[in-house]
């Protein structure tokens, strides 16, 4: 297939380097010149262990990529740019070119429905990635990439489904539930590592965070619907991203805005509507959004 990534943080870049091994061809849309300039320049370079690839892709800023040449568009920014995205896309993308959109968090599908009318997925990335540089990305750990929508534009990906590890791509027929158990863990893993400063897998040596862990996990279970035996799973990828900076660390590093909103906030609004409290979780979201207010005064 002929794909168009659009971003090029880290799982841009990490989903670029597989899907161009795969024997896809890449365009990967970067937000500047220069990155664009610096990835034609050297090419792209995963890692993951004690293996380096590399590989050479298109790259160009938005602004100068044609939207018409993929039979594939892939959105990878986090949720703060993806309305600066689709006002750029917007008018651009033939109309029936498909459009998979890989985000944390949830409640911008109603959004991205209302402003495009193309064949619409969307999916959850349980890989590690950490960006090391413009043109590099490590592969912290392995997990996968489960994609879903309409059952009749299923045969739309067939190309990209694969269950090769180490990055294999899934289909999902309930997509709700997909982005809810992704959520789950994000809530869990991104709002403490973001307040903390450590790394995923220091959520579960330290006895306090651990507790704390558990404490977010109660009152994001019970809002979303999950079960206690859930907790096995989210014990399961935090340990497995151990090594992994989560992406609201990342922002925070960057001074960048989080997903807090489409993440907690959505969370705390999907409670209030159900009647529920959430005492923790309110008290970490109202803690990212007072450090986002002092990185934005500094």
């Amino acid at each position: 297939m002929k794909i168009t990534v659009i971003g090029a943080g880290a799982i841009g870049l990490l989903t670029s380097g597989y899907l161009q091994k795969a024997g896809h061809e890449i365009q990967l849309v970067t937000r500047t010149k220069e990155q664009a300039e610096q990835i034609l320049l050297k090419g792209l370079s995963y890692k993951r262990e004690e293996e380096t690839l590399a590989c050479r892709v298109a790259a160009s800023p938005i602004h100068l990529s044609d939207m018409n040449w993929a039979d594939l568009i892939m959105v990878t920014v986090k949720q703060p740019q993806l309305p600066s995205v689709m006002n750029d896309l917007k008018g651009k993308v033939p109309p029936d070119t498909p459009m998979l959109f890989l985000q944390n968090g949830m409640g911008h599908m109603e959004t991205i429905e209302q402003t495009f009318h193309n064949p619409l997925f969307v999916g959850v990335v349980t890989h590690g990635a950490m960006k090391t540089s413009p043109v590099e990305v490590k592969h912290t750990g392995i997990g996968k990439i489960i994609v879903g929508g309409k059952k009749e534009w299923q045969p739309l990906l067939l190309e990209l489904l694969t269950g090769d590890d180490p990055f294999s791509i899934e289909w999902s027929d309930d997509t709700t539930r997909m982005m809810e158990k992704k959520l789950l863990v994000n809530l869990v893993i991104n709002p403490l590592t973001f307040i903390y400063q450590v790394k995923n897998g220091e959520l579960l040596k330290d006895s306090r965070l651990k507790r704390e862990v558990y404490a977010i996990f109660k009152e994001g279970a019970s809002v979303l619907g999950f079960e206690e035996n859930a907790w096995e799973d989210v014990m399961g990828i935090i340990q497995q991203t151990r090594e992994n900076q989560s992406s609201m660390l990342s922002d925070r590093k960057a001074e960048s805005i989080t997903e807090a909103d489409a993440i907690t906030g959505y969370i705390l609004n999907r409670a209030k509507k159900s009647g529920k409290t959430c005492p923790k979780i309110q008290e970490l979201h109202d803690e990212v959004k007072h450090i986002e207010g002092e990185n934005e005064n500094a």
